[in-house]
């Protein structure tokens, strides 16, 4: 924005001459051609010319800052368009990502600490498309995203990665406040039912989530989180697991194997 601006006062800076510019050669031209004029007939001449010019030129620079308006107004929806799904309306993948980074830099600017990431993945939807249908799937996933995104803070982030998982982004808080919020998500998508014909299926979501007290990048969240989601899947879905982000990469560690020694070839 800052750039756009900059560049805005620049175009109207150089309209500004070019209309003193024309005003001053308007008068001028005024005063060559009509100079025979008795003077008082002159003088009108000459204040209709310049006072024409200044008109036009103040028209002229209404016109752009109209111009301006519209297609930022545009250029702002089809940034939009570009940064939400489609289908329920929430961030995709990369507006959440920009909308990560954003937050990040407030938070640091303030001197905030604590940010969740959390992984929610819609169980058995496969089954729900097989028994329903895809429309009634896709009823579903609004269902999900709508009780999501109404269980969050008013700046927290919410966006749909792809297919039946989403993603939350919460910053600003403690592990146990997280915690709470990610049961919250569970427990009201868990009162959700959808059907058709008079038979009906409850949704349940498992949600895996990352907690880290400050500094840590999106990815190595998203990475933790992700693992914690097939936690929750493994573990009987419908529940919540979230973890520390020291804890994950010290038990990720823990579990890598030791490297074999190396022999020396034998002749």
């Amino acid at each position: 924005m800052p750039a756009q601006s900059s560049i805005l006062r620049l175009i109207l800076s150089e309209c500004m001459v070019l209309i003193c510019a024309t005003a001053f050669f308007s008068g001028l031209g005024a005063a060559v051609f009509f100079a025979d004029f008795p003077s008082a007939a002159f003088s009108r001449v000459l204040v209709f010319a310049v006072l024409l010019s200044l008109v036009v030129g103040a028209l002229h620079i209404g016109h752009i800052l109209i111009r301006t308006t519209i297609l930022d107004t545009q250029r702002r929806g089809w940034k939009n368009r570009a940064m939400r799904d489609r289908l329920t309306g929430l961030l995709n993948r990369q507006g959440f990502r920009d909308a990560w980074n954003t937050k990040t830099m407030a938070m640091r600017e303030d001197g905030r600490t604590g940010s969740m990431l959390l992984i929610i993945d819609a169980d058995h939807f496969k089954r729900i498309n097989d028994r329903f249908g895809h429309p009634i799937g896709d009823q579903a996933l609004k269902a999900i995203a709508r009780t999501t995104a109404g269980s969050l803070r008013g700046d927290d982030i919410c966006g749909r990665l792809g297919g039946e998982e989403f993603i939350v982004a919460v910053h600003g808080l403690t592990q146990n406040q997280g915690y709470v919020i990610a049961e919250r998500i569970r427990s009201a998508v868990s009162r959700l039912t959808v059907g058709a014909n008079g038979h009906e299926a409850r949704l349940t979501v498992s949600i895996g989530g990352a907690f880290s007290g400050g500094g840590a990048g999106f990815d190595a969240l998203y990475k933790a989180a992700d693992e914690n989601c097939y936690r929750s899947k493994r573990g009987g879905r419908n529940r919540v697991t979230l973890s520390p982000l020291a804890a994950i990469q010290r038990s990720r560690y823990l579990r890598e194997p030791e490297a074999e020694p190396h022999l020396p070839a034998t002749v």
